[in-house]
């Protein structure tokens, strides 16, 4: 079933993102 997670970045920020959770890492968004 399709995965909706919500990240909430330090700066305020909600990013919603779509798929594996994997894909959701800190490592990834932080930039």
């Amino acid at each position: 079933a399709p995965t909706v997670t919500l990240v909430q970045l330090p700066n305020g920020q909600t990013v919603q993102v779509h798929g594996v959770i994997q894909a959701a890492q800190p490592s990834v968004i932080q930039s």
